[in-house]
């Protein structure tokens, strides 16, 4: 169990809590750890606090855990509260609540969500308790709250007042909490690349990172097939080269960290890169946390840390130089070691330094190492498609040099035989030296936490394949690449996207040297404090000021990353070009290797983060902008724009599909299990009823709908166009996102309200992508189905012919006429009655009130002639709109109570009855009576004198002549 101390909230106030302070404090105790009477007081403090918010909720059966330890971020949370209906994750602080504060108990939540296998399916709320700080509600109920939801905040003599009000905030969870299952569940976390060594070092190697997720069990087999293969050299006495191959991201670094900084470190060890960045950064952070720690003074602390992490060419060009002198180390770690210098970059060295070596750095480093009399082993990491300099060597310099040097084997995963690029196949396949080991294949991607197609993703788009790319974004739940073509939005997105302590930054390929142009041109001037220093220092990467190349960033990652894309990897005719800016202009690259490099950085640069990319490709220089800029032409940034999309990226502006997502997730909530019995519909089949739900309910609005059920366990349903909820020409602007969006929010939830997990929907067109139809079935499968696999697309698949005779029909004497027209009308009113709450609750006041205003604005506009000539009014008068307005107040279903020449006033707003709006509702619905009045005469306006929603007895419009503007 990772808590200190957990129990029942009944033997939480049963139990002395003297008692279970001092639990507490002999756990710590055994820890290691030193105690002081400030942690105790503190300690009781947490303990009254809870104890008086279990007591005062009833929350007897539910658990408290104290003190629960988070290995990833090396911390502890003070408090789970787990209540029947939500984690409630407490940290408590003595001062007054601040923003770093916040930020601490919101990167709680987040850990135990990406992390703990309990955690994943329910509500979780961060709670700061800080002192002399009461509770304020959010201004707007949770809707359709985050995972997990904001933080909140209270004083610990409110703690009970907080826990009530979430208790009624949140609905019951689809399963409930089982606390002792909780407590029990795995917590298997990724850390970052720094927080990895920072622990590994500081532990002399810490297993659980190796076991990571329990879903990445290929990192366990190859972290212990690793340590096998070095066992057995050290038990053999023999000298052994160990390659670990892998994708981008699946933990190669990882496990080399494990196998320096492990046990074998007693003998010697270190971690070898020609990555400078990755070295100072590591570095760095290790020193600090060593100094942090109190194991040594800050001097000594650079000096062990350079001893463990090391430059891999001046490495080899101390040795070389000095051909008798021993190393130090029998176990190095050779990092990228496909991109090992060949002789002639050897000889030649770097631009800023001149070499000494005079062999290929493979070959130096078998001589070196088979200098000391029994075993060697050298762990060579190969990261395949990140080479991105002239003069690397790839594996057949390794093959060559092996069975070129006596005494020395291998052991590689059998991929190192099959690469396409001769120069990256390390052997032929008969080659005596060389034992193969699947095991030391890294296949799965570890540093995406949420999205595991990303790196195939990656691959497909730069390869050209968009059929494969679109293939793979349409199979993953949310692809974790968003495309924007605005640099403050993408700016804007990062900070939004980097919750909690996460870290966001933005990275640009070295030759994309026009981005300055576009108000990216600052590189970043100090790697280390770029990677560690956090906001509010603006060295951070997080400051989002300076930018990172793919040779800052190879080797490290980032939370969230904002992706700048340049002019030298462009599309052009329907292929990739890669081009070098040279004096004032751009000049195509024709060299297979500098080409093959281009690729490769841009993989490198797509592939640095651990959460979302938001890919950044600027608009470019218009052809007919008086200064047209050649470097940067419109035309070729939007080629590139148009096949990242092609290819499934995500627009960056979702909006529109995160509210239809909200507003159809709430409305299935709130009308999917009444509708079904109030149609009669609850005791047929699941698949059969849900289908025929969608069949009756449409029908009632309006709405053409075919019904076509195959058995008991597969009914179809097919939206045939026109699609009413997409008026007219509309349908042209909607994405295929939005179109899912809607599906995901109802047909994807049936089988969760129906308490049936084998229920899913398959849709198999969509008129939002050039489909005849969106159209679909439920089907019950023999499974339960995990949440991505509620709602699949599969396109091509067509569903039996509709036959209207054989459909479901409306009992006319439950339903007639006058009761189908109220229904008609409360359908298309309850998208706007769902619409604004879940806005508000989505952007926040401000944003909901300027994107929803400006929406319905247009549409009154839009309407006003249909309207106006539905009302019979012919005017353009103000009494002729006090008129039309009164006639939609009506129809709307409100009491009018004055209409005069200029004015109007009703006593209801039959929108929003039975709900408590939040104050920026009316400021979302008002501009819709704005925009009525512009179009019927733009020289009036309306002005607000009474409203309902602040207690004035209802609403009263003024029409008036519009004031003019004073020029200034």
């Amino acid at each position: 169990m990772r808590a200190w101390f957990a129990c029942t909230g009944a033997e939480l106030l049963a139990r002395d809590p003297a008692d279970t302070v001092g639990r507490l404090a002999s756990a710590q105790q055994a820890r290691g750890f030193a105690g002081s009477p400030d942690q105790g007081m503190a300690w009781q403090a947490q303990v009254a606090a809870l104890r008086d918010a279990v007591a005062s909720c009833a929350g007897e059966a539910w658990t408290v855990a104290l003190e629960f330890d988070l290995l990833r971020l090396e911390k502890r949370i003070d408090a789970v509260l787990l209540t029947d209906r939500a984690i409630l994750c407490l940290e408590f602080k003595t001062a007054a609540p601040t923003r770093a504060a916040l930020a601490e108990a919101e990167d709680y939540a987040l850990d135990l969500r990406d992390f703990h296998a309990g955690s994943r399916n329910h509500a979780i709320v961060p709670v700061l308790v800080a002192e002399r700080t009461g509770f304020a509600p959010p201004a707007q109920p949770w809707l359709l709250p985050k995972h997990p939801t904001d933080p909140l905040v209270c004083g610990a003599a409110d703690l009970s007042t907080l826990v009530r009000w979430v208790q009624a905030a949140l609905p019951a969870p689809e399963a409930p909490l089982d606390g002792q299952a909780w407590l029990a569940a795995a917590y298997q976390p990724v850390p970052t690349i720094i927080e990895a060594a920072t622990m590994l070092y500081a532990r002399n190697g810490v297993q659980e990172i190796a076991r990571a997720r329990a879903d990445a069990a290929n990192l366990t087999r190859t972290a212990d097939a690793l340590a096998a293969h070095i066992g057995a050299a050290r038990a053999q006495g023999r000298r052994r080269v160990v390659f670990v191959t892998g994708i981008p991201g699946a933990g190669k670094t990882l496990c080399g960290l494990n196998a320096v900084f492990g046990p074998a470190r007693e003998d010697g060890a270190a971690f070898l890169t020609g990555n400078v960045p990755l070295v100072a950064v590591l570095r760095a952070a290790l020193a600090r946390d060593a100094v942090a720690r109190g194991e040594c003074d800050r001097r000594e602390a650079e000096r062990r840390v350079r001893e463990r992490l090391q430059n891999v060419h001046r490495f080899l060009e101390d040795y070389a130089t000095q051909p008798g002198r021993l190393p130090a180390e029998r176990l190095i770690v050779f990092d990228e070691a496909q991109r090992a210098w060949d002789e002639a970059k050897s000889r030649a060295g770097t631009q800023n330094k001149r070499s000494r070596l005079t062999m290929s750095e493979p070959a130096h480093t078998l001589e070196i190492m088979g200098r000391r009399a029994g075993w060697s082993v050298v762990v060579a990491l190969i990261g395949n498609g990140q080479e991105i300099n002239t003069g690397e060597a790839g594996l057949a310099e390794w093959g060559r040099v092996i069975a070129a040097t006596a005494g020395w084997d291998a052991v590689a995963a059998p991929r190192v035989l099959r690469a396409a690029d001769p120069v990256q196949r390390l052997a032929a396949p008969d080659a005596g030296w060389l034992a193969l080991d699947e095991a030391l294949d890294l296949t799965v991607p570890m540093r995406s936490v949420q999205e595991q197609a990303g790196a195939r993703w990656v691959d497909a788009v730069l390869e050209g394949d968009a059929g494969a790319a679109r293939r793979i974004a349409a199979g993953a739940a949310a692809l974790p690449f968003l495309l924007t073509r605005d640099l403050a939005a993408a700016r804007m997105a990062l900070r939004h996207l980097a919750r909690g302590q996460r870290r966001a930054g933005l990275v640009a390929s070295a030759g994309a040297r026009r981005l300055r142009a576009e108000g990216l041109g600052v590189q970043l001037p100090e790697v280390a404090e770029w990677f560690l220093q956090c906001w509010p220092d603006v060295r951070g990467s997080d400051a989002l000021e300076t930018f990172a190349t793919e040779y800052d960033c190879q080797g490290l990652e980032l939370d969230v990353v904002g992706l700048g894309w340049g002019g030298d990897f462009i599309r052009r005719g329907g292929q990739w070009l890669c081009r070098r800016f040279v004096g004032d202009d751009w000049h195509l690259l024709r060299n297979a290797d500098r080409i093959r490099y281009t690729r490769n950085k841009y993989r490198v640069l797509l592939t640095r983060a651990r959460y979302e990319t938001v890919i950044w490709v600027p608009r470019g220089s218009p052809a007919g902008d008086p200064f047209h800029d050649r470097t940067r032409p419109a035309a070729e940034m939007d080629a590139i724009a148009d096949h990242l999309l092609a290819c499934g990226a995500r627009p960056l502006d979702p909006a529109a599909a995160d509210l239809v997502f909200a507003v159809f997730r709430r409305q299935q909530q709130e009308r999917f299990l009444p509708g079904l019995a109030k149609l009669g519909l609850d005791r047929l089949p699941h698949a059969v009823a849900s289908a025929q739900y969608h069949y009756l309910s449409n029908r009632i609005g309006g709405v053409a709908v075919e019904f076509m059920p195959e058995s008991d366990r597969k009914a179809w349903i097919r939206y045939a166009p026109p699609r009413w909820i997409w008026h007219g020409t509309a349908i042209c602007g909607i994405p295929g996102e939005v179109s899912r969006a809607m599906l995901r929010g109802w047909h994807a939830q049936n089988g969760v309200s129906l308490g049936n997990p084998r229920l899913g929907f398959v849709c198999t067109g969509q008129v939002a992508e050039g489909d005849a139809a969106l159209q679909g079935y439920y089907l019950e499968h023999d499974r339960d189905l995990a949440p991505e696999e509620r709602l699949r697309f599969t396109r091509g698949e067509q569903p039996p012919p509709f036959d209207p005779a054989a459909a479901p029909q409306l009992d006319t004497t439950e339903w007639p006429a006058e009761r189908l027209r109220r229904a008609h009308r409360s359908y298309a009113m309850e998208y706007l009655r769902t619409a604004i709450p879940a806005a508000i609750d989505l952007w926040g006041a401000a944003e909901a009130t300027a994107l929803l205003g400006l929406a319905l604005k247009q549409v009154g506009m839009q309407w006003h002639a249909e309207l106006a000539a539905a009302a019979g009014i012919a005017g353009r008068g103000a009494a002729d709109f006090a008129g039309l307005l009164a006639a939609v107040a009506a129809a709307q279903g409100d009491r009018v109570t004055a209409q005069g020449a200029d004015h109007v006033a009703q006593a209801s707003w039959a929108l929003m009855r039975g709900l408590t709006p939040h104050p920026a509702a009316f400021a979302c619905w008002q501009p819709l009576w704005e925009g009525l009045l512009a179009a019927h005469d733009p020289r009036l306006e309306l002005a607000v004198e009474r409203r309902l929603d602040r207690g004035e007895g209802g609403f009263a419009w003024r029409i008036r002549p519009r004031r003019a503007a004073i020029a200034v």
